[in-house]
């Protein structure tokens, strides 16, 4: 079966016309199934646009061409996150016994709340799983590195493997089979191999993918 290999950061062409660089990947949770890119272009003044993965062609010569015109890139949904605060609770107009009533504190004495906070994405499904370069890939005792290629297969878009990076000067990235995955979230992704086994995975090549 033929696969899709993409990469963080690699160059993204409509039709041989450069628009953009792979910036994260929308996956489903249970799935794990891909079903967006999320593509960034700009200097100064970034846009991202979510091209869906049926858009892709092919990952040949490390880049992703897709098999629709830069026109209509354009015309895809722009993503976007922001931080919003949580909605939360009014104070209760009574208080239960052994509550801690504040107005009787000094300023200083007054502990500080923090208000929480969520992200808020426009162009995605709110419950879609976003992936980039900054999910961390962990073993069962440690960190390892962080994500740096996802490769799918090409027909139904599923995951078959990761690859992350080691290194800051001179990343090594080694491939692991998603069959090893216990647990992926858009913070980590935990993979059920000891230290020493996540140290005998294989350094991946970059191979002509199609």
């Amino acid at each position: 079966m033929h696969k899709l290999a993409l990469r963080f950061g690699e160059n993204v062409y409509a039709y041989g016309q450069h628009c953009g660089q792979l910036a994260k990947l929308v996956v489903t949770p249970k799935l794990w199934q891909i079903t967006d890119l999320i593509v960034e272009d700009g200097l100064l003044f970034k846009q991202s646009t979510v091209v869906p993965i049926a858009a892709v062609s092919d990952t040949f010569g490390q880049n992703i061409n897709l098999n629709v015109p830069v026109e209509q890139v354009k015309c895809y949904p722009e993503f976007r996150e922001t931080l919003v605060k949580k909605s939360s609770p009014a104070w209760a107009a009574t208080k239960a016994a052994g509550e801690v009533e504040y107005f009787m504190l000094p300023s200083t004495a007054v502990p500080t709340l923090t208000t929480p906070t969520e992200k808020a994405r426009t162009g995605v499904s709110a419950t879609a799983l976003i992936l980039d370069s900054e999910t961390m890939v962990e073993c069962l005792e440690s960190q390892i590195g962080r994500l740096s290629h996802v490769i799918a297969d090409a027909k139904d878009c599923l995951i078959s493997s990761l690859v992350f990076a080691q290194g800051t000067l001179f990343p090594k990235n080694y491939t692991i089979s998603s069959y090893y995955v216990d647990y992926l979230s858009e913070t980590n992704i935990q993979i059920a191999l000891t230290r020493a086994e996540a140290d005998q995975l294989p350094e991946y090549t970059f191979l002509h993918h199609s």
